[in-house]
């Protein structure tokens, strides 16, 4: 039977498929992936994935094609580095770096995605006070608080009067009487009613004596004193705060104006004075101390804490009062985190009077930080409750202050149409946009329909919108374009950990965040508001893992003199500087790595051997060999740092990672440094380098030790030495670049001096700032963002603004069409 010329073809397809030298041959295996599955697979597994026991973290790098090989010709396999060196090691590289290596590997092995997170606990902190305050502080509150530092005082007494013209009183009638009735021996009953009379006619002559003085001192002047003081802390004594134009007896004080917090946490304010007081912080109806009524003559002082968020200024009201005492004083001190007892310094003073806040202090577990840095990624129940009590408290201040927030009054008319509008209001405002008709019955009409009265309606729609996903997640969405509202949340997370404001969300309204130029205008009108500052803070406290020099302690013998105090200062000395640096016109990166000098008071002056009077920082220059910005800052170095010694490896492992760019593998194992173990006589540099000799930690000591030794001449608490242990220190080595060139390090400021212009230094910058400001991977915008970000950085001259802002337009227009 003939067969059809279908199965002829598939007949002689099979015949053409069976023999050998017709089939096409497999592709042969790159030689690096030879020598990588002999050599490397064990450790790092057959896709770079890590093997657990030895080699864990991934084989992902930001390392060049050359740089890469260069890595592996000096440093692998670890038990033998000659074993793979020149060719071979160039073939391994290629061989990984296109398999699993590069971004452009991982962007085809495992597609970057943005992770759905909720907001982080700042966030949370942040949003919830904006939105509230959004309803507390009217149109003024999208305007930055004013930088006039000290505070408004205002002094009311009375102007001195002349004293009534003193006259010898003349002798009473009946004086004259009792005199001659006395005189003539007569009866006892006529002198019995003389004495009464006289005594009556004394006391009548007094009483008008008093009611004349009692007019006087009425018709007396009332005096006031205004001006702006830049602390609170007044020793009157016997005299008035106007010695020629204010009676002593009797005054009023009253401070009114603001306190400026840099840092969230526990805040501990403090009065002392001999007379009445009271102090109001962040609430103009309730005092947080109240010491009105006097115990006495002796100086007496007042404690009470509170909890305040950072960046903000909180309204402050003391009042200070004097009647009759023998003397008048009152002192304003404070506590703030990480700080010590001290009078509330003219810097943290303002002369704006902000409306109360709603601050959340519940306690929230911990963000996740497995990636190095914050993120809103973990969900339990521990994270369920917080947000629950917190949107409790909220609901209850709401509850509390509701006719303020809506703008009624109570038994108004038009009061429950006015708190109708008031939820929906902070419903939308929560939501970061409008709410559709399903949502306004959902969230708004169905609470005010089945509540019993307008309040508890108002309360239900505060407690329901802060515990919907739509505001716990700001990136949920039911459309995947996002339009204007999510720029402008995007944009506000990003720069302030925060809602939108009203110039946001009007932007947004009139969808004017579509193009980078409307949403780069918004940036840096945004960049200027003391949220930014305060997120940024937040940020270096991140990249230079200050949270280490926040438990900082040094032995006192061996440091006498570096106690709480000096430590509070070195650390307000670190953060003006980088305030000054971030906020100047250039806002250079490269002077937060090049600066010669730091920012010294007296008390840090006499420290570190400088010259400084008053107790305000003032810029100290040293030479150029001993200080080098960040990287030499005592607060930063003494972080770095064992109690009585220097710690080149904690030195080294953080210039490495932060400051050099490069990454690190996790030791194979924990190696504590003990001093028992090693002579006496030696040097630190020489224990280190004896503690670290063995092959397989100079992989990574390799690059450690020549960083940290870089910094031996500085001690444990960050000042100049040219000796240890009685020997010459010894801060000279050679140090092997990712570009294959060697710099020969003397100090300090040769590592600045090659980070400042690197590459590599600029992408760890910019990584750490991305994911602190974002919250996200930045692979998860494309794999050329970082490139793009560099290369845009280096060319504004390194400005940490324009970065900022560049890295808040990629997150806000992501998916943008």
């Amino acid at each position: 039977m003939p067969r059809s010329p279908y199965t002829f073809q598939l007949f002689l397809s099979a015949c053409l498929f069976s023999i050998p030298a017709l089939r096409a041959a497999p592709a042969a295996p790159h030689p690096g992936q030879i020598i990588y599955e002999k050599q490397c697979l064990e450790c790092h597994g057959d896709r770079g994935q890590g093997v657990k026991g030895e080699y864990e973290e991934p084989l992902i790098g930001e390392r060049t094609l050359e740089a890469l090989a260069r890595k592996i010709d000096r440093t692998m396999p670890e038990e033998d580095p000659d074993l793979c060196t020149g060719e071979d090691a160039r073939q391994v590289a290629a061989y990984i770096y296109d398999a699993f290596y590069s971004q452009e590997a991982q962007a085809r092995i495992n597609p970057p995605a943005k992770d759905l997170t909720r907001l982080t606990i700042p966030q949370y902190r942040t949003s919830v006070m904006d939105l509230v305050g959004r309803f507390r502080m009217g149109a003024g509150f999208d305007r930055p608080y004013g930088k006039e530092t000290g505070i408004k005082a205002l002094y009311r007494g009375f102007e001195p009067q002349p004293p009534e013209a003193a006259k010898p009183d003349e002798k009473l009638p009946e004086e004259e009487k009792l005199q001659e009735l006395k005189a003539t021996k007569a009866e006892k009953k006529l002198i019995e009613a003389a004495e009464a009379s006289l005594r009556k006619a004394r006391d009548k002559r007094a009483r008008e004596k008093r009611e004349r003085e009692e007019k006087r001192l009425k018709d007396r002047k009332a005096y006031r004193l205004e001006r702006v003081d830049s602390r609170i802390a007044f020793h009157f004594g016997a005299d008035s705060p106007d010695k020629e134009k204010m009676v002593p007896e009797q005054f009023n004080n009253r401070w009114d104006g603001s306190v400026f917090a840099e840092e969230t946490g526990v805040y501990e304010f403090i009065i002392k004075s001999e007379n009445g007081v009271r102090l109001w912080i962040n609430d103009d109806q309730k005092a947080l101390i109240d010491g009105w009524v006097s115990s006495g003559p002796e100086v007496r002082e007042e404690k009470q804490s509170i909890y305040l968020v950072g960046g903000r200024a909180y309204r402050l009201i003391l009042e200070h009062f004097k009647f009759k005492e023998a003397s008048a004083s009152v002192e304003l001190w404070w506590k703030p985190p990480h700080g010590v007892l001290e009078i509330i310094p003219q810097h943290a003073l303002r002369q704006d009077r902000p409306n109360p806040l709603m601050i959340i202090s519940t306690n929230f577990p911990a963000d996740d930080r497995s990636v190095g840095y914050e993120r809103g990624s973990s969900i339990s129940k521990a994270w369920d409750q917080a947000t629950t009590e917190a949107a409790i408290a909220t609901a209850e201040y709401v509850e509390t202050n509701l006719d303020r927030l809506a703008g009624t009054k109570p038994g108004a008319e038009d009061r429950p149409e006015k708190l109708k509008k008031f939820a929906l209001a902070f419903a939308e405002t929560a939501f970061r946009r409008p709410l559709s008709d399903e949502q306004k019955d959902l969230y708004v009409e169905s609470h005010f329909k089945t509540a019993k009265s307008p309040e508890q309606a108002a309360k239900r729609v505060a407690l329901f919108t802060l515990k919907s996903p739509r505001f716990l997640y700001p990136d949920l969405r039911e459309n995947d374009q996002p339009d204007d509202y999510d720029v402008a949340s995007r944009l506000a997370l990003a720069l302030w950990d925060s809602i939108p404001d009203k110039k946001l969300t009007q932007a947004a309204a009139e969808r004017k965040l579509h193009t980078p130029e409307q949403v780069k205008a918004q940036a840096y009108r945004m960049i200027s508001d003391s949220r930014t500052k305060a997120k940024l803070h937040g940020f270096f406290h991140h990249w230079l893992e200050l949270e280490h020099a926040e438990n900082t302690s040094k032995d006192p013998k061996a440091f006498p003199g570096f106690n709480t105090e000096v430590l509070a200062d070195l650390r307000r000395s670190l953060l003006q500087f980088i305030d000054q640096v971030v906020w100047s016109e250039k806002s250079d990166y490269r002077e937060l790595l090049q600066a010669d000098y730091l920012l010294l008071n007296d008390r840090l002056a006499k420290f570190y051997g400088k010259k400084v009077e008053g107790p305000e920082f003032q810029r100290v220059a040293f030479d150029s060999k001993q200080r080098a910005g960040v990287v030499t800052h005592p607060y930063l170095l003494s972080s770095l740092a064992y109690s009585k010694q220097t710690s080149p490896i904690h030195r080294g492992v953080f210039l490495t990672r932060n400051i050099v760019g490069l990454s690190l593998k996790s030791p194979p194992m924990a190696v504590s440094f003990d001093e028992s173990h090693f002579n006496p006589s030696l040097t630190m540099r020489e224990k280190i380098t004896e503690l670290t000799r063995n092959q397989s930690c100079m992989s990574c000591h390799s690059t450690i030790n020549p960083l940290g030794f870089s910094l031996e001449n500085f001690d444990a608490i960050g000042r100049w030495r040219t000796q240890d242990n009685k020997k010459p220190v010894n801060p000279v080595s050679d140090f092997a670049t990712e570009e294959g060139q060697k710099i020969h390090l003397t100090g300090p400021r040769d590592i600045v001096n090659y980070v400042a212009d690197n590459p590599a230094g600029h992408r760890a910058f910019i990584r750490h700032l991305f994911n602190h400001t974002v919250k996200q991977q930045i692979p998860a915008y494309g794999p050329d963002v970082l490139d793009r970000l560099q290369r845009s950085f280096a060319a504004s001259g390194c400005n940490i603004q324009i970065l900022l802002v560049e890295i808040s337009l990629i997150a806000a227009l992501d998916g943008m069409k």
